[in-house]
C-alpha cells in the first residue's frame, strides 16, 4: 500500500468518531421488497481469495491539525507468531504558556516524565524488564511534511539518559511519589498516577538556563535550539507498552532555586510539533512469515497485525455472477484461529477490524459501510457457540459495498485492517476461506429482480 493511501485512511478514520450516534443500518434494497421482486434468496458459497499482505509503513504525523495521535508504543517486542517489533518514538517539546525566568537560577535537576497508557499494553509485559535510552535529535524537522512509521531522524551518537531496566507499573496501586512545591520556600512529596520518570543530565538544564532570552520568545525559536528527543528500547521483551505523551502529565521539568525560592519550569509535548512513532518489524523465521503474500497459504490462515504489520487482502472474483439482484444484507464472517504457539493467553484478538478499498487517484478509503454504518458495521470480536464449542468471530456488515461491486462502481478487492494501527500493538489470526471447519464466509441475503 502506498503512503498517500495510508494518509487517506487516517483522514477518513475521523468519521468513525460518529459511530455511537448512528442508529440505523444502511441496508440497500429494503424499500424494493414489493411486487417487482421475485423472492428473497441466500448464499454463503461465493469464492474468496485471501492473503496476508505486509504494510510498508503507517502515517504517524500529519501537519493537518485534524489528524492527531496521543499514544506512542514502546518496546522491543518478540511475538510468538509475528516475529519482532521495535517501537520507538520521536517528540519535540514546547514552552509553557509563559517563558521561564532563569535569572540567577541554581539548577537542582531535570526530569523527563512519560505518562503510561495502560490501554496500549499488549503481550506479557511482566516476564522481562524493559530498558530505555533517550537521545537528543540533531536534525531539523519540516513540520509541513507527513511522516510515516519508517521515518528516522538524526540523533546524537550517545544517549543523554538511560534506564538499564524497569518494569512498567500501570495500575492505580502503582502510584509514584514526586516532589511538590507547596510554597516558594517549602517542598513536600505527593502521590501521582503511574508514570515513568527519567533523570536527564544537569548539563541539559544548564544549557536551558544559558539560552538567550530570544530563544524563549516562541516555540519555534526554542525548537530550533532543542530539536527534541528520541526514546528507544534497549532490551527485548515479551510485550509492548504505550506512553500517552498528549497527556499534560507527560512533560520535561527543570527544577531550580532562585535564592531560597524553589521553582520549576515545565515544557510539554504538542501535536503542532513533531510526535512520531517508528516501527521496525521483522517476520524472519516467524510463524507468519510463510503466509505473507501467499494466496495459497491464505486459504487456511490469515495474519493481521497493528503498527506496520500485515493486512488481509480479500478478492471476491465472481461477485458479478449475482448480477440483477438487490442486496438485503451482506455479512463477512471471520473466525479467529487459535494456534498452539500462542501458549498463555496474553495475545487477545484485535478490538476493532475495519475494511478499506482502492480508489484510483486517492489510494485506499474506508468502505461506505464503515463510514455510515455505525455500530451496525461490526468488526469487533464476539464469542459464539458452534456445535457446543466456543469460538471467537468477527462479523462485518458490508451490504453497501457489495452492492457497489455488483453495480461496477468499485473493484472486487477489499482490505481488512486492524484499527487504529498507529496506536495499538494488537493482532489477529483468521481461518482462511478454505479452512475445513471454520472457513471465512460472505453471507449474502438478496432479492433477485424480475427480468
Amino acid at each position: 500500500m502506498n503512503k498517500s493511501a495510508l494518509a487517506h485512511i487516517v483522514l477518513c478514520s475521523l468519521c468513525l468518531s460518529y459511530w455511537s450516534a448512528c442508529n440505523d443500518p444502511s441496508t440497500i434494497g429494503s424499500e424494493l421488497l414489493e411486487a417487482d421482486q421475485a423472492n428473497v434468496l441466500f448464499t454463503d458459497t461465493l469464492t474468496m481469495v485471501a492473503s496476508s499482505i505486509p504494510e510498508d509503513s503507517v502515517l504517524v504525523y500529519d501537519p493537518d491539525p485534524a489528524v492527531s495521535f496521543s499514544n506512542y508504543l514502546f518496546g522491543d517486542y518478540e511475538d510468538p507468531l509475528f516475529g519482532t517489533t521495535k517501537a520507538s518514538f520521536y517528540a519535540q517539546l514546547i514552552l509553557n504558556f509563559d517563558p521561564p525566568d532563569f535569572e540567577d537560577a541554581e539548577l537542582d535537576s531535570v526530569v523527563l516524565v512519560l505518562d503510561y497508557d495502560s490501554t496500549a499494553t499488549y503481550g506479557n509485559i511482566n516476564s522481562r524488564e524493559f530498558g530505555l535510552d533517550v537521545y537528543r535529535i540533531t536534525e531539523d524537522v519540516d513540520l509541513e511534511e507527513r511522516y510515516y512509521s519508517d521515518q528516522t531522524f538524526e540523533v546524537e551518537s550517545s544517549p543523554m539518559a538511560s534506564i538499564a531496566s524497569f518494569k512498567p507499573r500501570l495500575t492505580s496501586n502503582d502510584s509514584v511519589e514526586v516532589i511538590n512545591f507547596i510554597s516558594a520556600t517549602r517542598i513536600d512529596t505527593v502521590q501521582v498516577p503511574p508514570q515513568l520518570r527519567i533523570q536527564l543530565p544537569l548539563e541539559l538544564g544548564e544549557e536551558f538556563i544559558a539560552y538567550d532570552d530570544d530563544v524563549y520568545t516562541s516555540n519555534t525559536n526554542f525548537v530550533e535550539q532543542f530539536r527534541g528527543i528520541y526514546v528507544t528500547p534497549t532490551q527485548q521483551t515479551d510485550g509492548i507498552i504505550g506512553f500517552d505523551i498528549a497527556n499534560p502529565a507527560s512533560r520535561l521539568t527543570v527544577y531550580y532555586r532562585q535564592d531560597t525560592v524553589f521553582r520549576e519550569y515545565t515544557m510539554r509535548f504538542s501535536s503542532s510539533f513533531l510526535r512520531t512513532s517508528n516501527f521496525e518489524q521483522d517476520f524472519t523465521g516467524s510463524v507468519a512469515e510463510p503466509f505473507l503474500e501467499s494466496a495459497e497459504k491464505g486459504d487456511s490462515l490469515l495474519f493481521a497485525q497493528a503498527m506496520a504489520g500485515p493486512n488481509i487482502e480479500l478478492e471476491i472474483p465472481h461477485i458479478r455472477n449475482l448480477d440483477g439482484i438487490v442486496v438485503n444484507k451482506a455479512e463477512l464472517e471471520l473466525t479467529v484461529a487459535v494456534l498452539p504457539e500462542d501458549g498463555d493467553n496474553f495475545y487477545a484478538s484485535a478490538d476493532q477490524m475495519i475494511i478499506a478499498y482502492e480508489v484510483e487517484g486517492e489510494g485506499q478509503v474506508f468502505i461506505r459501510d464503515v463510514i455510515s454504518g455505525g455500530l451496525f458495521f461490526g468488526g469487533t470480536p464476539e464469542d459464539e457457540s458452534v456445535e457446543g464449542e466456543i469460538v471467537e468471530r468477527y462479523r462485518m456488515n458490508i451490504s453497501d459495498h457489495i452492492q457497489d461491486m455488483l453495480e461496477g462502481d468499485v473493484n472486487n478487492t477489499i482490505t481488512i485492517r486492524i484499527f487504529p494501527k498507529q496506536e495499538i500493538a494488537e493482532r489477529t489470526v483468521i481461518y482462511g476461506p478454505g479452512h475445513s471447519e471454520y472457513p471465512m464466509k460472505l453471507n449474502v441475503t438478496y432479492t433477485k429482480l424480475r427480468e
